[in-house]
């Protein structure tokens, strides 16, 4: 039997989002960048209600930054070895994930299932796609705009005065390699890019839009 030969008899929709883990789950942010307390739920909400499954991607930066708190970025990061096997290694891990995430999507497409989008962070140097910041420079500016001690992990401070001045001209290590990989397999799967210091009704608006989903 080939697959999407098998005919189901069950209540799946058959249909699905890949989305950004900290989307669904805001504890595994950048520290100091958690602007909800759990889940985007304006964006959650709607797709759910739909009957639309949905697929956390990984978070890279857990995984190559030493955990949650990201402790080798907070702690071992240094403008002076910018070369350190750890940061020299992401891209290759950021590689290596990405194409495993989409051997699952094509298992889903062969199988006979839709995907509709996949809901990334815009801003984010390892799940943005050509305007985000980049990583490890993204961290090399922070460090040089000499910011007060104790603002350091404030999130007014850092959403307000902090992420308006980084440059975001850049490929996130991990979303830019999915990308090239669906565009290589010719998957067909649109991008969706969301911007959580964008207006969040805009945004919100745009992304049910683009799923073709309403409100």
């Amino acid at each position: 039997m080939l697959k999407g030969e098998l005919q189901y008899t069950d209540k799946r929709s058959r249909k699905m989002v890949y989305m950004s883990r900290c989307i669904l789950n805001c504890n595994a942010k950048f520290p100091g960048c958690a602007d909800v307390p759990g889940v985007y739920t304006e964006i959650i909400h709607p797709i759910a209600k739909a009957g639309i499954g949905i697929e956390q991607m990984p978070c890279l930066e857990i995984m190559g930054w030493g955990g949650v708190d990201r402790p080798l970025v907070m702690h071992e990061l240094d403008p002076k070895k910018p070369n350190a096997d750890w940061v020299q290694e992401y891209p290759k891990l950021c590689k290596r994930e990405a194409f495993k995430v989409v051997d699952q999507m094509q298992d889903y497409l062969e199988s006979g299932f839709e995907i509709l989008g996949v809901i990334y962070v815009d801003d984010s140097p390892t799940c943005g796609l050509t305007k985000t910041q980049v990583f490890p420079d993204v961290h090399f500016q922070i460090m040089e705009m000499g910011i007060p001690e104790d603002k350091i992990f404030d999130f007014e401070y850092t959403f307000n005065v902090v992420l308006p001045q980084l440059d975001a001209s850049g490929e996130g290590a991990f979303g830019y390699q999915l990308y090239l990989e669906v565009e290589r397999r010719n998957l067909g799967i649109p991008f969706v890019p969301f911007g959580p210091t964008k207006p969040r009704d805009e945004e919100v608006k745009r992304i049910l839009d683009d799923l073709s989903l309403v409100l």
